[in-house]
């Protein structure tokens, strides 16, 4: 797609801040994602029915990230500064970027997870050449009430956490040619914004094409964004602060293409950041040890109705579905749809080790399935 010269394109966001859709709009200009073995596929999300489109290994590689430094996408930190070259994070460097490059084959392609937005720094010191950007702003109050509807975050959490995305992003993308996009934008008119990247894509050797009309308008439906609010609302809105407001208004004026991005000052964050995300990190819920989606051992334990023995001994006895890890984990990990798969194809097993569960007794050994 660039004549040989390497491109890749990166996109950054807030979860439930539109980067899945954006990231298919790109892909559908011909911008490749992953390897389609890596693709991240969980079970049906109706707040994502159309796709994360993201790969598994820069999903877990960010998540390993984050529990070096004692943190976690929900409550996200703010980082020392050079954290990024820390003895074990240029350690775990080269691996890395090698797992990454394993799964992006091509000589140009795009990744996405918002959690990019946190741990940039490791990446552009651990790949090469430097990312296109392409930053997605959607309403901080959306962004909360979606959360709160998928997470069950508070609208405060949910605040709190855009704010420290983009405050993040912002300065990681410093220097760096980045497109701000209003998520707003690419739904409502998402021809005209697919036009617009792809004068962008170009200007940076990525020869990028126009998809049909009717591609992007069967991907693209308004109906799914189920909240949309004005600046208006935000301005008398009780959750939100002045410095969250401010920075929505920076962010959005910035909106296009720029060839060095700089944010001269963003201001302060909010006073009580740290303390909202600070309760979080100490009770979080049982649901957020891993990405959403995928589940541990524990995971598949409390998805099945076993003791986390029972899975352990069907693990090393082969009954279950191989999982997935790679050097930066130390422990299989697998998609929820696959498990349940097994699941409905293993009634009668599961059904006999949910009665020894309930039994208290021991571990029932594997059957063997042939």
């Amino acid at each position: 797609m660039t004549g040989g010269a390497p491109a890749v394109v990166w996109v950054l966001g807030m979860h439930r801040g539109g980067t899945s859709m954006v990231t298919r709009l790109l892909n559908l200009l011909g911008v490749p994602v992953c390897r389609h073995d890596d693709l991240f596929n969980p079970a049906v999300d109706p707040y994502n029915p159309t796709g994360h489109w993201e790969s598994r290994t820069m999903l877990l590689l960010n998540e390993q990230l984050l529990a070096m430094m004692g943190a976690h996408w929900a409550f996200p930190p703010v980082l020392p500064s050079n954290w990024e070259h820390r003895p074990d994070m240029a350690q775990m460097a080269p691996e890395a970027a090698d797992a990454v490059r394993k799964v992006h084959p091509t000589t140009t392609w795009l990744c996405k997870d918002p959690r990019l937005c946190l741990t940039l720094p490791f990446w552009l010191a651990a790949l090469e050449p430097a990312p296109l950007v392409v930053l997605v702003s959607r309403h901080p109050v959306d962004v909360a009430h979606s959360l709160e509807a998928r997470e069950g975050f508070s609208l405060e959490h949910g605040l709190a956490a855009w704010e420290r995305y983009l405050r993040s992003a912002i300065a990681a993308t410093a220097g760096l040619r980045v497109h701000v996009v209003r998520y707003e934008d690419a739904l409502t008119d998402p021809l005209s914004w697919s036009w617009r990247l792809q004068v962008w894509l170009a200007k940076y050797g990525v020869s990028a094409r126009m998809p049909r009309n009717e591609d992007i308008e069967a991907f693209v439906n308004p109906l799914l964004c189920h909240s949309s609010s004005e600046d208006a609302e935000m301005a008398g809105h009780p959750v939100v602060s002045t410095e969250q407001r401010a920075l929505h208004r920076l962010i959005e004026a910035k909106a296009g293409g720029h060839d060095h991005f700089t944010v001269a000052d963003t201001g302060r964050e909010t006073p009580n950041t740290d303390a909202v995300l600070a309760r979080v990190a100490l009770t979080p819920p049982q649901r957020l040890r891993t990405p959403r989606g995928i589940l541990d051992t524990g995971g598949v334990a409390r998805r099945l109705g076993l003791a986390m023995s029972q899975v352990n001994v069907l693990h090393d006895g082969g009954e279950l579905p191989r999982g997935y890890s790679h050097p930066a984990l130390g422990f299989p990990v697998w998609d929820e749809p696959v498990i349940d798969q097994w699941a409905s194809q293993h009634a009668g097993l599961l059904t006999e080790l949910v009665a020894d569960h309930g039994r208290g007794g021991a571990p029932t050994p594997p059957l063997s399935t042939g």
